[in-house]
């Protein structure tokens, strides 16, 4: 899992994309972006998983085959329960065809983009991205209103990765995508702006939104001959990173650009050590599926007008999985009471409810990092603090999950220990959209541990225009 892996992607516009084309992947319900899938699976697999997990073991060696290519088509769903399997089986064949899948899924899960085979014709975009999110698994969201809500296109995808695929759609219809919050919902909306310059990567989308440029001429210090004043210009690109649904992001590690080339064939890469972008979390720890990223160039030639060819790799830290670390029941009948793990020790100082808003629940608590083996403090990082909230879930007594709310106070020192009071309740309130669920009162809260991984991609850009 923590072996680097890199896509190369080329993109220029929007318009460059040839749609090609994919085969439908099994109906499956989205992942869950405040929890991703588990680890390792808790309750049993549904019946057919179930069958063709003892199918394996079967004598017949077709019998076998099939069962294997049958549960790598479930999917990622089905992956916490092969783990299981796997820690569970002392059947060696058993054992070895679930560590293959296990692994192939794995890879495929963090570096595959969705793909979509699609033939629509005279189709409004409402439905056409249903078809989408119906392929996908993914929610997509179009806010349709006046002509956009009614007017009628055709596209026809083959084997088309899920960005491709939606960005020729949202282009041909006049929308611009919105994925900032940090649930798993692709929003549309209909708006007379485009963003030309893109490139794709796996699940991944590179946009490239901006440059500013920054000149200065040396005044002092000028050789007397005439030979010491220096003219400057250093330029800052910026970049906007997408992940699908199913790969929520972190943050990422310091870009690198391996060439920098204008129209004139002049080099604008600075040197190594003039690159001021340091590396670790951009995305203060937080989940979510937009994320930025800077680099910086050096002017050469004012007389270019192009970047002509960009290339570079970042790390990009995904939250792979996570896995209930402490979990807390009847939590409405607990006050001041420390619950410790492996590596946290939270301290519930009550759950209650909210007596202006019945149903929605108001959680105070503080949260420390248990220091490993050996270290003598718990050490500083803000970004683990940042993100506590996230890792906190609060479910009712039939196991539906209530919204967070985020933070009302968070006091975090940043030296491995937080203490916040974060709101719960049955509607969502980020959005002002959605049905309010129906939740009984809460009967667990947990706290998640994320395991994450760095994939490094590889982007390209070409044709860029130069200030």
């Amino acid at each position: 899992m923590r072996a680097a892996a890199c896509w190369y992607i080329v993109g220029s516009m929007i318009a460059t994309v040839v749609v090609v084309g994919a085969k439908a992947e099994p109906d499956y319900p989205a992942v869950s972006a405040t929890v991703p899938l588990p680890r390792v699976a808790e309750g049993a697999p549904d019946p057919k998983t179930k069958k063709l997990l003892d199918e394996l073991g079967s004598e017949n060696w077709r019998v076998r085959e099939q069962a294997s290519r049958q549960l790598a088509a479930l999917g990622e769903q089905a992956l916490p329960h092969l783990r299981k399997a796997l820690l569970e089986s002392d059947d060696p064949e058993v054992r070895q065809r679930l560590s293959v899948l296990v692994r192939q899924m794995e890879r495929a899960f963090l570096i595959e983009p969705k793909r979509i085979t699609l033939n629509a014709k005279d189709q409004t975009c409402k439905q056409i991205l249903e078809a989408i999110a119906q392929q996908t698994g993914y929610r997509l969201e179009f806010q349709a209103f006046g002509p956009h809500g009614e007017a009628k296109y055709s596209f026809e995808f083959q084997n088309t990765p899920f960005w491709q695929a939606v960005d020729t759609v949202a282009n041909a219809a006049g929308l611009s995508m919105f994925a900032e919050y940090e649930d798993n919902v692709i929003r549309f909306y209909p708006q007379e702006t485009i963003s030309p310059y893109v490139a794709y990567s796996g699940p991944f989308r590179f946009t490239a939104t901006n440059i500013s440029v920054n000149r200065n001429v040396q005044l002092a210090g000028i050789n007397r001959r005439g030979e010491g004043q220096r003219a400057n210009e250093h330029m800052n690109l910026s970049f906007q990173i997408n992940s699908e649904p199913k790969n929520p992001m972190l943050g990422i590690t310091q870009p690198e650009l391996t060439e920098a080339k204008d129209d004139l064939g002049g080099n604008l890469l600075q040197p190594q050590t003039r690159n001021a972008y340091y590396p670790g979390y951009y995305n203060s720890g937080f989940r979510g599926h937009s994320t930025h990223m800077n680099v910086n160039l050096s002017r050469g030639d004012r007389r270019a007008t192009l970047i002509k060819s960009l290339k570079g790799r970042v790390g990009i830290i995904l939250l792979a999985g996570a896995t209930p670390e402490i979990v807390v029941t009847e939590p409405l009948k607990v006050e001041k009471k420390t619950f410790r793990s492996r590596t946290v020790e939270l301290e519930l100082e009550s759950v209650t409810e909210d007596t202006n808003q019945k149903g929605n629940y108001t959680v105070a608590l503080k949260v420390s990092r248990v220091p490993p083996p050996g270290a003598s403090h718990r050490g500083e990082d803000w970004n683990w603090g940042n993100s506590i909230w996230q890792k906190l879930e609060l479910l009712d007594t039939q196991g539906q999950r209530y919204y967070c709310h985020g933070p009302t106070t968070q006091n975090n020192n940043g030296t491995g220990t937080v203490q916040l009071v974060v709101q719960f309740g049955p509607e969502d309130r980020r959005t002002g959209r959605g049905p309010k669920k129906a939740l009984t009162a809460p009967a667990k809260l947990i706290l998640h541990e994320w395991l994450t991984v760095t994939q490094v991609v590889a982007f390209e850009f070409q044709d860029i225009p130069l200030p």
